[in-house]
């Protein structure tokens, strides 16, 4: 996303520097950054409790892969574990006149979990962490006084790509008093210039679920399967396809269920439009681009309430929400789900709009120029 909206900046006419720890997924290219690999399995098998699904940064956060030696006027921050430490965020602020950091996830707003699922310790500094073993209770807490210390002392402006991000940080001890804006993040433009493929009419209710990791436990693909796999009848003609890594078991669940393995760019365009809708069973999510991606290709989404998919779907738009993962399944369960989900095809393309890059860019450039608050 972050190189998607600078290189829309960059078509503005604006002078504009990319800079990234690394191009690919570290579980997928672990020697890639060796540095970061290591912070990364102490946190999840030597910091975090196994029973916290959520990623958590503690080790991470101390780590600082990026050297940036450059001044800038307006310095945007994507992600902070892994690429600054906090004193660096410090040392780089010294030489950018504004600094801007969109939260992706809930990272920024608490003292290491990437999202809190049920706890609120975020709202008062993170004080006696549920997520990670009794000794690092209290360094947890320190973390969240010395971001808060450092994000306020370096004005830092927060960018929030949904309605219930900006709520969530709005509500934290660390980002509560915070300068703050909305603004959704874009998709490429290949989902909208990509001439549509025809999806050939079939009896069949074609469904797909997207994640880079199906195994997941915050995407919800397992349980939304057994619930499905206990609740439907041999003659349904309903066909799942699982887009994503970790996904050969699933696929062999049951007939109607198919493993597609990873999709990215194009490929992954040309499997979209050959899905009805799109399912999205999260647990929480900041705000899925896939439910966008799907949009742009006239694909639905259908989704459960909560976190940032209600900001995501807009029901009889681009699909509906649910308030449960089991009223999800039942829906997709009715004989006509297909006959309506498919009579929303041309109000997602509609909807899609919201994401286009050009206005993302410009939206962003009118806060980085005025920086006023929400």
């Amino acid at each position: 996303m972050a190189r998607i909206l600078a290189d829309e900046q960059a078509k503005l006419g604006h002078d504009v520097s990319f800079n990234y720890v690394t191009d690919t997924n570290l579980a997928l290219g672990p020697l890639r950054n060796p540095q970061l690999t290591l912070a990364a399995a102490v946190d999840q098998y030597l910091v975090k409790k196994a029973s916290f699904d959520p990623m958590f940064s503690f080790l991470r956060a101390k780590a600082q892969a990026l050297s940036m030696d450059s001044n800038y006027e307006v310095l945007h921050l994507h992600w902070i574990p892994g690429a600054l430490s906090l004193k660096g965020l410090s040392e780089i602020a010294k030489k950018s006149e504004r600094i801007f950091l969109t939260a992706h996830d809930l990272r920024p707003a608490t003292g290491g979990c990437h999202y809190a699922l049920s706890c609120e310790g975020f709202k008062s500094g993170c004080s006696s962490c549920p997520a990670v073993i009794r000794p690092f209770v209290g360094s947890v807490r320190r973390v969240a006084i010395q971001q808060r210390e450092t994000f306020q002392s370096n004005k830092v402006k927060l960018i929030l790509p949904s309605e219930w991000m900006a709520k969530m940080c709005r509500q934290s001890w660390i980002t509560g008093g915070l300068e703050s804006k909305v603004i959704e993040n874009p998709i490429e433009s290949s989902f909208y210039q990509l001439p549509r493929q025809k999806n050939v009419p079939t009896s069949s209710f074609r469904v797909g679920i997207v994640a880079a990791n199906l195994l997941d436990p915050l995407k919800g693909v397992v349980p939304f399967l057994n619930e499905l796999l206990r609740k439907i009848d041999k003659e349904a003609n309903l066909l799942v396809r699982l887009i994503g890594s970790n996904g050969k078991t699933l696929g062999n669940l049951d007939s109607r269920i198919s493993w597609l393995g990873s999709h990215t760019g194009e490929d992954l365009i040309r499997q979209i439009d050959q899905l009805d809708c799109l399912l999205i069973p999260s647990v929480a999510e900041n705000a899925p681009l896939v439910v966008a991606e799907a949009a742009a290709r006239g694909v639905p989404s259908l989704g459960v309430s909560g976190s940032g998919i209600s900001d995501m779907i807009s029901n009889e738009k681009n699909g509906y929400k649910f308030e449960a993962l089991a009223d999800l399944v039942d829906f997709v369960l009715r004989a006509d789900a297909a006959m309506q989900i498919r009579g929303l095809a041309d109000r997602s393309i509609a909807e899609a709009s919201r994401w286009n890059p050009s206005i993302a860019a410009r939206r962003h450039l009118d806060y980085y120029s005025f920086g006023g608050p929400s």
